[in-house]
């Protein structure tokens, strides 16, 4: 597999895929957790996104793939495109965690998704660090996509980029183009607000990793908070103030679309794939 190519150009091509494993089962709510936590009327959100212009082009778009249909995905044309969640324009987000979780809107069902895949990649040398298959779920909305915790943690200060590629044909699922949108993460150290999370309650955290320019933290944590307790009014405004915060245009289409849940995933160490132009 030519990785170059798949980074100069943002296009995959050909995948074919063996799944000598069980089949990925679909989208799951989030399992409930405590909701002991403060009036929401006390947390404000102030997203600080990192100083890094890595991710951006000249013109001052992000370099990173269109969101909407391209020709040969067979993938239908929708109101609102596929979305990533990013902190920012540009397509850098910082994480402390070693397995963050990611975030996709996904105007898709299973009905209309043969399958989906997701990779994280090293940066620097291009390698492939995992990759799972997915099953859409019959209900679109904003999916997460938790790291596997068996796999290598994230490393200090290094980038990474990661691929949600969808997969639309149902009669020619292996050799179509598919539908993609990436993203980038970098994790970075915890160790000087370490003192304040531990002494803070669930939702307060969320304001501390905004504050820290940590987008997957803290949507991650709220998006948590909010399946816990769905028809909180307070924490779904302030989802939509953490969307609003992150100053990305492109997530105004999605504040009031529904978080489905994470995808459960199976690790599919037994995929071939063929990326190429």
């Amino acid at each position: 597999m030519n990785i170059t190519k798949l980074f100069s150009s943002g296009v995959f091509g050909i995948v074919s895929i063996f799944l000598l494993k069980s089949i990925p089962v679909s989208a799951q709510p989030i399992q409930s957790v405590s909701s002991t936590y403060n009036s929401t009327s006390d947390i404000q959100i102030h997203f600080q996104p990192p100083h890094s212009t890595s991710d951006v082009a000249d013109n001052g778009k992000p370099k990173t793939e269109g969101t909407g249909t391209r020709s040969g995905n067979k993938c239908l044309a929708t109101k609102i495109p596929l979305t990533v969640l990013t902190g920012q324009s540009s397509s850098l987000s910082l994480t402390a965690s070693s397995h963050p979780t990611f975030f996709v809107y996904v105007p898709y069902t299973s009905t209309e998704v043969s399958y989906g895949v997701f990779s994280l990649y090293d940066e620097q040398t291009k390698q492939e660090v995992w990759n799972v298959v997915f099953q859409l779920s019959k209900q679109p909305g904003i999916i997460s996509i938790p790291s596997p915790k068996d796999q290598k943690p994230l490393e200090l200060e290094k980038n990474y980029r990661w691929f949600f590629e969808l997969h639309c044909a149902k009669n020619d699922a292996i050799n179509q183009e598919p539908m993609m949108v990436r993203g980038k993460v970098k994790r970075v150290s915890s160790e000087g607000f370490e003192t304040e999370l531990s002494a803070a309650t669930p939702l307060e955290k969320v304001a501390i990793y905004a504050k820290q320019g940590l987008w997957y933290d803290a949507i991650g944590q709220l998006a948590t908070l909010q399946q816990s307790d769905p028809h909180n009014s307070q924490l779904n405004t302030l989802w939509v103030e953490l969307l609003k915060a992150s100053n990305h245009q492109q997530l105004k289409p999605i504040y009031q679309e529904s978080l489905v849940g994470d995808i459960i995933l199976n690790l599919s160490s037994h995929i071939e794939e063929n990326r190429s132009n």
